[in-house]
């Protein structure tokens, strides 16, 4: 959200048990109850997690480094980072995979922000505290081009192994 050259343009927090919206609060990490200014957010070269504490009035953005994390890396959380296209809003990276490899993909060097296929095929968050999900299998032996799209929102994720 950055359409009028700002950080922050239109980025407001509402709680969902007591429905009070909360907006820039002076500083880059600090909200308000009520304020009419939107949050001040940082464009940045990726997704962001976004950590709001409305007891303290405060409000954090990390950058989200994904990967492609399997059998490939001996699952190395670290290892085959996804470059995000700003363009096409979607996560690449080019993998190297052995017959019968699986991988997921994770977030930050961890598990517990990861996301993998269900049952029925569809990409899922795979962490806590479900812990959904199964790994992903490769086609074959083979260098690929792993895409990983996120843009569409919840139950609308998809990959590409190509």
């Amino acid at each position: 959200p950055n359409a009028d050259g700002w950080g922050g343009d239109a980025l407001k927090l509402v709680s969902t048990s007591s429905g009070v919206e909360y907006g820039w609060g002076g500083t880059a990490t600090t909200m308000a109850a009520g304020a009419s200014g939107n949050l001040w957010f940082t464009p940045a070269p990726n997704y962001m997690k976004v950590t709001a504490d409305v007891s303290a009035l405060t409000v954090n953005f990390t950058p989200v480094q994904f990967n492609v994390t399997g059998d490939h890396n001996s699952w190395n959380t670290s290892a085959n980072p996804m470059t995000y296209d700003p363009v096409t809003k979607k996560l690449t990276a080019i993998v190297t995979f052995e017959a019968g490899n699986k991988f997921v993909f994770t977030s930050n060097g961890n598990y517990d922000n990861s996301y993998k296929v269900s049952n029925d095929g569809k990409l899922i968050f795979a962490g806590p505290p479900t812990w959904a999900g199964n790994n992903i299998s490769v086609p074959g032996a083979g260098t690929y081009t792993v895409t990983l799209d996120l843009s569409q929102g919840n139950g609308s994720y998809t990959y590409s192994i190509k």
